[in-house]
C-alpha cells in the first residue's frame, strides 16, 4: 500500500451531538486531511452520517467512525489494485518476473583467497522503482565456522547490512535465510550520471572475510545454456577480492572476475508499480493529489452506500430513498473507474521503470 495516500482524505468534518465525544483514540490523526476533503463532503462524498448511524448495530456511536475508517481503507485498497489493472490497458510491464538463484550451488574445486575480503559485485541496470530482494544465501567454504556476510553499496542512502551465519557443512553449499529481505534498488538518483561515488554508477557488494585457512568453493554464475538466468537482464554480477572494501566500491577500474566466490544468492525481482504516485505532483495539467483525493471520495462513497443498503436495521434511513442510494453508489463507482483510467493513460513516459508504452494506445481521454 501507499502510505503517502493514507491521510489524503479525512473521515468527516461534520459535527453531531449524537456521537460527539465518542471519537476513537487518536481521532485527530485519523481524521487529518492533507487535501482538505472528507468522506462526508456534499459533492463528492456521502454526507449522511445519520444514515450510517442508523445502519449500524447496537447504536454504538463508535461504529460510525469504524465504518468511515473501513470505507477509506477500502477506497485506498481499490486505488492500489484497480489503478494497476487500469495501467495494463495502456502500458506493458517492463520487468520480467524472476525468483531464484544468482550463482550455482555446485563446484568441482576450491580456491584460497588472495586478499582479506571476497564476494560478489552487482552492477544493476538503472530501472526506477525496481529492486532485487535478497531473501537467502548459500555459502560454500571448506571449513566449518562463523561467516559474516556484509551487503554494502556506494549509494549513500543505502544502509549496510551484516549478518553472521554458522557453517556446519564444510565443503558443501549450505543454505541460510536472511533475518528479513534485503532490498537492493536497481536505481538511485544519487548515482545517476555520476552524481556521486565516482562515475561507476550504482554498485552493491555481498562479501565476507574468510577465516584463516578457509577456502571457498569456486562456483560459477551459470553454465550450459544459462537456465533460470533472467536476472542477467537486470544485474551484471562479478566476483572480486580486495583488502579494502570501501576503496573497491569507489574504484571503477578495480579488477573483477567471472566467478561467484563461494556464494549463491537467493531472491526475486520486484517492481513498486505505483511509487510514482507519491512523487508526481501534476498530471496532464491537473493536480494529481487532488484527482486522487476525489477518486478516494468516490470509492468510499460506494462502500458507505452499500453498507447502508445491506443493513439489517429497519428505520427511516435504511428504508427510504433506496433508489437514490443505488444511483449514488453506481454513479460513484463509474466516476472512480473513469479516474483510474484517466490517471493510467496520462502517466508521463519514463516516470517509472515498471512499465513501458503500448504503441497502439495513443488516444488521451478527459473527464
Amino acid at each position: 500500500m501507499l502510505d503517502c495516500l493514507t491521510n489524503l482524505v479525512g473521515l468527516t468534518d461534520k459535527d453531531c451531538a449524537c456521537y460527539s465525544g465518542s471519537e476513537p483514540d487518536g481521532f485527530d490523526t485519523l481524521n487529518d486531511s492533507e487535501s482538505g476533503y472528507y468522506l462526508t463532503d456534499e459533492d463528492y462524498g456521502l454526507p449522511v452520517l445519520d444514515s450510517i448511524y442508523a445502519a449500524i448495530d447496537c447504536g454504538d456511536a463508535n461504529n460510525v467512525f469504524t465504518v468511515l475508517q473501513r470505507a477509506r481503507a477500502a477506497a485506498l485498497n481499490a486505488v492500489y489494485t484497480d489503478l494497476q489493472a487500469a495501467m495494463l490497458q495502456f502500458w506493458d510491464k517492463s520487468v520480467r518476473p524472476f525468483s531464484g538463484l544468482v550463482g550455482q550451488r555446485r563446484s568441482s574445486s576450491s580456491r584460497t583467497p588472495s586478499t582479506t575480503t571476497v564476494g560478489q559485485l552487482w552492477k544493476p541496470q538503472p530501472i526506477k522503482d525496481a529492486s532485487f530482494m535478497l531473501t537467502g544465501i548459500w555459502i560454500g567454504v571448506t571449513q566449518a565456522g562463523a561467516v559474516e556476510i556484509t551487503v554494502s553499496s556506494n549509494d549513500p542512502d543505502f544502509t549496510e547490512v551484516s549478518q553472521t551465519f554458522t557453517v556446519t557443512q564444510a565443503g558443501k553449499f549450505q543454505h541460510f535465510d536472511f533475518t528479513a529481505p534485503i532490498e537492493l534498488p536497481l536505481y538511485s538518483k544519487n548515482t545517476e550520471n555520476g552524481n556521486c561515488c565516482g562515475s561507476c554508477g550504482l554498485r552493491y557488494t555481498i562479501s565476507y572475510v574468510p577465516a584463516s585457512g578457509m577456502k571457498f568453493l569456486d562456483n560459477k554464475y551459470s553454465c550450459c545454456g544459462g537456465h533460470n538466468t533472467e536476472w542477467k537482464q537486470y544485474i551484471n554480477a562479478q566476483g572480486f577480492e580486495t583488502n579494502d572494501l570501501q576503496t573497491f566500491l569507489d574504484d571503477c577500474t578495480a579488477a573483477n572476475n567471472s566467478m561467484a566466490q563461494g556464494l549463491c544468492l537467493e531472491g526475486y525481482l520486484a517492481c513498486d508499480n505505483l511509487q510514482w504516485l507519491c512523487e508526481l505532483q501534476e498530471l496532464n495539467g491537473k493536480d494529481l493529489r487532488d484527482v486522487l483525493a476525489r477518486a478516494i471520495q468516490f470509492r468510499a462513497t460506494v462502500f458507505i452506500a452499500q453498507h447502508i443498503l445491506d443493513s439489517a436495521e429497519i428505520n427511516q434511513w435504511t428504508t427510504l430513498n433506496r433508489e437514490a442510494l443505488y444511483g449514488k453508489r453506481n454513479h460513484a463507482q463509474k466516476r472512480f473507474d473513469e479516474y483510474m483510467l484517466w490517471i493510467a493513460e496520462n502517466v508521463p513516459v519514463g516516470m517509472t521503470g515498471c512499465y513501458k508504452c503500448k504503441p497502439s494506445k495513443i488516444q488521451r481521454r478527459s473527464f
